[in-house]
């Protein structure tokens, strides 16, 4: 999916926060002249890091299909994500909504919403979606599970 603008936003603006308080902090203690405040690029860097985080949340898909058991493999998929530092947030009848046990995870998870997970169930296949890092891991050891799985 396409990264959202809205995150782009949100992420450049705690970066120019952070970065210019502790741009004046280190200027003002490492400055001969305190008072002549003259902060040149400083803003270069928040823009490349909100950059890079927005295209590092961006939201990828896992679609599992052509399975005999759908609720099996949704089952030991939620079962999966629990084991490897998820805890269900949410769930209802067709999704369930995860999010990690790590206070930084979920700090971010609850400011831009992009640490979520979310298993949904269609009539045809399982639909797994959430960041990169987190469903790319899950791609592999599903697609490994489903290959090799004793029937």
């Amino acid at each position: 999916m396409k990264p959202k603008l809205g995150t782009f936003i949100k992420y450049l603006t705690l970066q120019v926060v952070a970065f210019f308080a502790l741009g004046i902090m280190f200027y003002i203690f490492t400055s001969p002249n305190p008072f002549e405040l003259k902060l040149y690029g400083w803003w270069l860097l928040p823009v490349g890091v909100a950059i890079g985080l927005t295209f590092g949340t961006r939201k990828f898909q896992l679609v599992i299909s052509d399975t005999n058991d759908q609720e099996k493999v949704k089952q030991w998929t939620l079962q999966f994500l629990s084991e490897n530092g998820l805890n269900v947030k949410d769930s209802n009848e067709n999704e369930t909504t995860l999010e990690s046990l790590k206070n930084y995870n979920r700090l971010f998870s609850n400011w831009f919403g992009t640490e979520l997970i979310s298993v949904r169930q269609t009539d045809a296949k399982i639909i797994i979606g959430g960041p990169f890092r987190l469903v790319d891991r899950l791609a592999d050891s599903v697609d490994t599970k489903l290959r090799y799985e004793k029937r």
